[in-house]
């Protein structure tokens, strides 16, 4: 089997070549963003960053646009995975907040009409934490009025995203907007600082729900999951020949070894910037010879 092994990496991990058909995403894509990087991958004739799979079953964990871009618009037959270890304690998986945006007096009505429609219940501040975690609170709001609260007991976190997917294009229909924080900190300090109106905690999302929900074709609203992923490689600038013109998977296997072999992974400190992002882990940058 072709593989090229990342000695270098904190996590067990490995590049190779996959039958496109095989992977199988856990989120939805966003057609705007799918669109543009799909011409973005076209014009520089060759693939950035490889695809960043779990080993054992072949769910995409980070480059899902990445990947539906290569598979169904630009038809490639193979697609380059980075195969990792997803049982590491050292990869995690965080999720989205949900920040609101917008007029004060819009946020209250659909606060009100949430509070009536779906039930919601006004809970302390302090209880946040513990029952977002329990799997019996779909998730939270929470506005300089108070902290409200969505029951709603579930198996997997999908069915609480489900219905918070519902709850975003509510927000954005009463003409507010939403942002996505990784940093709950700062959602917060935007809600008590006046830059926000609202922000929409959601529940945790475990690994086992991940792989569950792609074994089962099913889909996360975007901006759902988050993974931490030490020692990721970037820039592998892999020319899409070698997933287009090749029909035997060993042969395309060995033009990617070829071509890693002409290069070296370098190391970046965690909060380096690359492009118009900060990664908050340690990064592999691939330099060619």
């Amino acid at each position: 089997m072709s593989r090229f092994i990342i000695h270098q990496s904190q996590v067990p991990m490995h590049i190779e070549l996959e039958h496109a058909h095989l992977l199988k995403i856990h989120e939805e894509t966003i057609p705007s963003l799918l669109s543009n990087l799909s011409d973005q991958i076209r014009r520089d004739n060759l693939l950035k960053n490889p695809v960043i799979v779990d080993s054992k079953t072949l769910t995409v964990l980070d480059g899902s646009h990445r990947f539906v871009a290569l598979k169904d618009l630009l038809k490639a037959s193979f697609i380059p995975i980075c195969a990792i270890d997803y049982d590491s304690p050292q990869v995690k998986v965080e999720v989205w907040y949900r920040l609101a945006c917008g007029d004060s007096q819009r946020t209250n009505e659909v606060l009100n009409y949430l509070a009536r429609n779906e039930k919601l219940e006004s809970i302390d501040l302090r209880q946040i934490d513990d029952l977002i975690k329990s799997r019996k609170v779909a998730f939270c709001i929470l506005s300089r009025d108070g902290v409200l609260a969505k029951f709603m007991e579930f198996n997997c976190s999908i069915e609480a995203y489900q219905k918070l997917k519902c709850i975003e294009h509510l927000i954005i229909q009463a003409g507010l907007s939403i942002q996505y924080l990784s940093d709950v900190r700062s959602a917060l300090q935007a809600i008590f600082g006046k830059q926000a109106t609202m922000l929409l905690i959601p529940p945790p999302i475990s690994k086992e729900d991940v792989r569950a929900v792609a074994l089962k074709g099913l889909l996360y609203p975007p901006k759902s999951t988050r993974h931490i992923i030490p020692s990721r490689p970037l820039y592998l600038n892999i020319p899409l020949s070698i997933l287009y013109s090749q029909s035997d998977k060993e042969k395309a296997s060995s033009l990617l070894m070829e071509h890693l072999s002409k290069g070296f992974f370098e190391r970046k400190p965690p909060y380096t910037k690359i492009e118009d992002r900060v990664y908050t882990e340690d990064v592999l940058v691939f330099k060619r010879y």
